[in-house]
């Protein structure tokens, strides 16, 4: 008896995918079966299986939703991750700022990239920019001692 012949009604994997149609998302869709986030779009086609905002391709855990936890990086991996959170199957960011330095021991700037640093050039112009505009003494020197506080020391080393 062919397909044709046993009807819809009776068949138990309407698109032959080998998931039958009780526990598949698109049962008469051959190339989708899940559609983690409800959405309607099938995880194949989805970009964002779990609809996070982080693209699939960049997320660590691409079908669980990161909800309300923070994710500083953007890599789909939370800052911190509770017992709650463990539960969903996720673990904690190592590297919160995603430049390659793990660990608040280890990243003096572990909220902020290595590239995201302002250098001592960007220092000097926004001293020039601030002094053109002519703000406040106090507030030159507080957004200099904030810039300069931010920096790694080896940004003000000699070359020589």
């Amino acid at each position: 008896m062919t397909k044709m012949e046993k009807g819809d009604e009776c068949d138990t994997d309407d698109d032959d995918d080998g998931v039958v149609d009780l526990e598949d998302a698109f049962p008469f869709d051959n190339t989708e079966t899940e559609d983690t986030d409800g959405d309607e779009i099938g995880d194949n086609a989805d970009t964002d299986d779990d609809n996070d905002g982080v693209l699939d391709v960049d997320d660590r855990f691409s079908k669980i939703a990161l909800g309300a936890l923070i994710d500083t990086d953007g890599d789909g991996a939370p800052d911190d991750c509770d017992e709650a959170c463990q539960g969903t199957g996720m673990t904690a960011d190592e590297d919160d700022d995603g430049d390659g330095i793990e660990g608040m021991t280890l990243d003096t700037y572990p909220l902020i990239a290595i590239g995201e640093l302002p250098t001592p050039t960007v220092m000097v112009r926004l001293t020039i920019v601030m002094m053109c505009a002519r703000a406040p003494a106090w507030q030159l020197m507080r957004t200099m001692i904030t810039m300069a506080c931010s920096m790694p020391m080896t940004a003000f080393r000699s070359s020589r």
